[in-house]
């Protein structure tokens, strides 16, 4: 009896405190679009770039289309994509815009599609945060928090962009 009551007890509190691997955390919205959990992780002192991770999501009838993002302290940012070459090798491939498909949310991710700064020039630590804007086609731009995190520790869902 006393093994159910502990066993419940552990079940609710688990319930009470949710997952914590994957926060919104703030959510930066221009037009039909959602921007969500801007993320990127702790860099070095002699890192010369950051990856910025988040998730867009359209609530729109119409497709919307990334088309840039920019931070004060680096080159414009470049979006990637892991691609699987003719040769069978992974291969990085530079996209000149992201389209959100109505209805879909994408979540850029390490190992899949992401916003790439060069030329930083300085580095971030644990908990650290920074601006980042985000120009759609149509839907004009939006400034979004990106919040420096330990890295590989996320278990992001992520969805094909193509």
């Amino acid at each position: 009896m006393l093994r159910r009551i502990s066993a419940g007890l552990v079940a609710a509190s688990l319930l009470a405190f949710p997952a914590t691997a994957h926060h919104d955390g703030e959510i930066a919205k221009v037009g039909d679009l959602r921007v969500s959990h801007a993320w990127t992780q702790a860099t070095g002192h002699m890192a010369h770039a950051i990856d910025v991770y988040l998730t867009i999501k359209n609530t729109g009838d119409d497709a919307a289309r990334l088309v840039g993002a920019e931070v004060p302290f680096a080159k414009d940012g470049v979006f990637q994509a892991q691609v699987v070459g003719k040769d069978g090798a992974l291969k990085t491939r530079n996209l000149d815009s992201v389209v959100i498909k109505p209805g879909q949310r994408i979540t850029f991710q390490p190992g899949g599609t992401h916003i790439v700064f060069n030329d930083v020039g300085r580095h971030f630590n644990v908990g650290q945060q920074f601006h980042t804007k985000l120009t759609f086609a149509d839907a004009g731009s939006v400034t979004v928090d990106v919040l420096v995190e330990q890295g590989e520790e996320h278990d992001h869902e992520h969805e094909d962009v193509s």
